[in-house]
């Protein structure tokens, strides 16, 4: 399990122990009954209170901030999912049989790894400085155009 976050170690100080203890064990097994006597209260009451323990907003905002981190670990990020998609394409993952993707598969992954990298270079945000040097005389202009009328008449 990945390290406690701020935003959780904020919500946690607002707490007291059993309080704190109740939210970690609910986390674990999803049981208010359990989570409640293994927090210390009474095993006539625990249900009840667990209960009421799950409607204080800030146990909410605990609970709410430890499945934010749970949740987190678990997407794949973009980094992830393009190294996946290479491997594919390469043919360095095999399938459930322990073979080498077939090539359509290959040329999926291929496809799929082509939009993302089109995506990435269409949100690149390039600047570059343009230098346009004028060294045309400008009397060069003025005969040119007087050149274009004459062949006009």
């Amino acid at each position: 399990m990945s390290k406690e976050t701020d935003k959780e170690k904020e919500c946690k100080k607002y707490l007291n122990q059993r309080q704190t203890t109740f939210v970690q064990e609910y986390m674990k097994t999803n049981n208010i009954y359990q989570s409640a006597l293994k927090a210390g209260y009474s095993p006539k009451t625990a249900q009840s209170q667990g209960s009421r323990l799950l409607y204080n907003v800030k146990i909410r905002n605990y609970i709410d901030a430890i499945n934010e981190r749970l949740e987190s670990a678990r997407i794949a990020d973009i980094q992830e999912v393009m190294e996946y998609l290479t491997s594919v394409m390469r043919g360095e993952k095999k399938d459930q049989f322990d073979l080498d993707p077939p090539l359509s598969e290959r040329t999926k992954a291929a496809s799929e790894l082509a939009k993302r990298l089109d995506v990435r270079a269409r949100n690149l945000n390039i600047q570059a400085a343009v230098n346009i040097i004028d060294d045309i005389p400008d009397t060069v202009e003025i005969e040119e155009d007087e050149d274009i009328e004459q062949d006009q008449d």
